[in-house]
């Protein structure tokens, strides 16, 4: 079956795909070129996540796509007053879209407060104005194209010890530019435990739960969040801390098919 979904033309460019349908997903091979070359490919794995709990709390985050549909994201976005999420919305920016766009909606699998970090998976797909939908040709080659796959060795580009680390940011256009900290990669494996980021942090003051970082050549290194023991702090959480998560999670036979 040959799926169309109506977006913006991108120029005149060449579309190759083939979808394949069945009764619970969609399969598809597709090559679109990205609206703006000079992004990296990582930041279409980014996602602004807008939680909303039953008590009319709302909280904004980021969160990062792994495989399998699921995502890693901040404890501290998860979490209210005693409260798990009600609504989960995950938004994000489609290589043919500038502008973010609802992508899915989401549900907590697993959190851990004292570490920092919680799981999420995909519940459904949702079009442009966040109404459910059935699963997309764009949904898939996000899904597909752009999840970060972690790994537990230490950081394999030696050459560039010294990179800075890479986040992005929510600009004026509703999409995400692309931000550098003063803090090398070095310096963030050198860190045993957490790299504290800004000890003045106050809690609520910017968007920053759950923000990835990445190495000059595109290598996930870590993500912000806080701790329950100091929830007033901002650390980067190392990428080996949240594979150990993921492991100890497929270790308790909790979720299997973690990436």
């Amino acid at each position: 079956m040959v799926c169309w979904h109506k977006r913006l033309a991108v120029g005149c460019c060449i579309v190759l795909f083939s979808c394949m349908m069945n009764a619970n997903n969609i399969q598809i091979v597709r090559d679109d070129p990205p609206l703006d070359p000079t992004l990296p490919a990582w930041v279409y794995s980014v996602a602004l996540l807008k939680v909303y709990f039953s008590d009319g709390t709302y909280k904004e985050g980021y969160a990062t796509l792994l495989k399998n549909g699921r995502y890693i994201a901040s404890s501290e976005t998860l979490y209210s007053n005693g409260l798990y999420p009600k609504t989960i919305l995950a938004k994000m920016q489609d290589s043919s879209a500038k502008e973010l766009i609802c992508i899915a909606s989401l549900h907590l699998e697993a959190m851990d407060r004292d570490q920092g970090l919680s799981l999420l998976k995909t519940a459904d797909f949702r079009d442009d104005y966040c109404h459910k939908r059935e699963e997309s040709y764009y949904h898939a080659r996000i899904y597909t194209k752009y999840a970060q796959t972690f790994h537990s060795n230490p950081y394999t580009n030696q050459k560039t010890p010294n990179s800075d680390l890479y986040y992005p940011a929510l600009n004026e256009g509703n999409s995400f530019s692309i931000q550098t900290t003063d803090i090398s990669v070095a310096e963030l494996l050198k860190s045993k435990k957490f790299l504290s980021l800004d000890a003045s942090f106050k809690k609520g003051s910017v968007l920053w739960g759950g923000r990835p970082y990445f190495s000059e050549v595109g290598e996930f290194m870590g993500m912000a969040s806080s701790t329950l023991e100091n929830q007033e702090s901002l650390v980067i959480i190392p990428k080996e801390k949240i594979v150990q998560f993921l492991s100890d999670l497929k270790n308790q036979n909790i979720f299997q098919n973690i990436p």
